[in-house]
Protein backbone atom coordinates (compact mmCIF):
# COMPACT_ATOMS: atom_id res chain seq x y z
CA UNK A 1 0.00 0.00 0.00
CA UNK A 2 2.84 2.28 0.52
CA UNK A 3 6.73 3.07 1.19
CA UNK A 4 8.72 4.77 3.32
CA UNK A 5 12.15 6.13 1.78
CA UNK A 6 14.57 8.52 3.53
CA UNK A 7 11.14 10.69 5.23
CA UNK A 8 8.94 10.32 2.40
CA UNK A 9 5.67 9.06 1.81
CA UNK A 10 4.40 6.71 -1.32
CA UNK A 11 1.51 5.69 -1.87
CA UNK A 12 0.23 2.51 -4.30
CA UNK A 13 -1.02 3.83 -7.65
CA UNK A 14 -2.32 1.84 -10.71
CA UNK A 15 -3.32 3.34 -14.13
CA UNK A 16 -6.94 4.10 -12.38
CA UNK A 17 -5.68 6.31 -9.69
CA UNK A 18 -2.30 7.67 -11.13
CA UNK A 19 -3.36 10.42 -12.83
CA UNK A 20 -5.50 11.69 -9.33
CA UNK A 21 -1.66 11.35 -8.11
CA UNK A 22 -0.47 13.74 -10.60
CA UNK A 23 -2.93 15.96 -10.80
CA UNK A 24 -2.84 17.04 -7.01
CA UNK A 25 0.95 17.73 -7.58
CA UNK A 26 2.63 14.25 -6.27
CA UNK A 27 5.38 12.86 -7.73
CA UNK A 28 6.69 9.09 -8.20
CA UNK A 29 9.27 7.44 -6.28
CA UNK A 30 12.27 6.63 -8.80
CA UNK A 31 15.49 4.97 -8.23
CA UNK A 32 18.83 4.62 -10.43
CA UNK A 33 18.08 1.12 -12.12
CA UNK A 34 21.96 -0.06 -13.08
CA UNK A 35 22.52 3.90 -14.91
CA UNK A 36 18.99 4.53 -16.05
CA UNK A 37 15.89 5.82 -13.42
CA UNK A 38 13.00 3.47 -12.38
CA UNK A 39 9.54 4.95 -12.33
CA UNK A 40 7.71 3.12 -9.19
CA UNK A 41 4.09 2.43 -9.28
CA UNK A 42 4.42 4.91 -5.97
CA UNK A 43 3.36 8.31 -6.04
CA UNK A 44 3.42 11.00 -3.12
CA UNK A 45 0.09 12.12 -1.64
CA UNK A 46 -0.57 16.01 -2.19
CA UNK A 47 1.08 17.81 0.69
CA UNK A 48 -1.91 19.11 2.57
CA UNK A 49 -2.48 15.39 2.79
CA UNK A 50 0.17 14.88 5.46
CA UNK A 51 -1.58 17.24 7.97
CA UNK A 52 -4.49 15.27 9.01
CA UNK A 53 -5.99 11.76 8.97
CA UNK A 54 -8.90 13.73 7.66
CA UNK A 55 -6.96 14.77 4.38
CA UNK A 56 -5.01 11.43 4.07
CA UNK A 57 -7.64 9.18 4.13
CA UNK A 58 -9.35 9.54 0.36
CA UNK A 59 -5.11 9.40 -0.34
CA UNK A 60 -4.82 6.16 1.60
CA UNK A 61 -7.83 4.67 0.39
CA UNK A 62 -6.73 5.07 -3.68
CA UNK A 63 -3.55 3.39 -2.57
CA UNK A 64 -5.61 0.46 -1.06
CA UNK A 65 -7.88 -0.16 -3.53
CA UNK A 66 -4.89 -0.37 -6.06
CA UNK A 67 -2.77 -2.62 -4.12
CA UNK A 68 -6.25 -4.82 -4.23
CA UNK A 69 -6.36 -4.75 -7.65
CA UNK A 70 -2.86 -5.35 -8.07
CA UNK A 71 -3.18 -8.57 -5.66
CA UNK A 72 -6.41 -9.60 -7.85
CA UNK A 73 -4.18 -9.83 -11.13
CA UNK A 74 -1.51 -11.88 -10.18
CA UNK A 75 -1.76 -15.13 -11.03
CA UNK A 76 -2.72 -17.88 -8.52
CA UNK A 77 0.18 -19.88 -7.00
CA UNK A 78 -0.84 -23.75 -6.68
Amino acid sequence: VGLEVEGGLYLKTDDRTRAAFAEAGGSPFVYDGKGKPIVMRYWTPPEEAMDSPEAMRPWARLALEAAQRAALSRPVKK
